[in-house]
């Protein structure tokens, strides 16, 4: 009996497996999905450090970013070319809302004149 249960916990845990990593997989295909990923990676933290002089603060934050590295690894592991797609739509989304917001606050300037 207890060969049948590792058996079955085993199986267990690569349909697991199988499923977290496919359904990440089916996210990185959409924008929509991987500015999910982006987002998610931004909550937990991952891009910070998480030191802040209350050492309860820190912890909570380092909890928040081991979430974020744990998302990061299996993606990774999954598909590391959707991270540095990922990255690429990232910087140029920034890049874009810079420039309509510089070009927002020019407009407003000729206005004041």
């Amino acid at each position: 009996m207890a060969d049948r249960t590792k058996r079955l916990q085993k199986s267990y845990a690569k349909q697991d497996e199988f499923f977290i990593n496919d359904g990440l997989r089916a996210l990185t295909k959409s924008y929509n999905g991987r500015r999910f990923i982006w987002w998610l990676f931004s909550e937990a933290g991952l891009f910070n450090n998480p030191f802040n002089t209350n050492a309860l603060s820190t912890a909570f934050a380092a909890g928040k970013m081991d979430i974020g590295q744990a998302v990061l690894a299996r993606l990774l592991e999954v598909d590391d070319e959707a991270y540095i797609n990922m990255q690429r739509e990232n910087a140029l989304l920034q890049k874009q809302r810079r420039e309509e917001l510089k070009q927002g606050e020019e407009d407003e300037d000729e206005l004041d004149d």
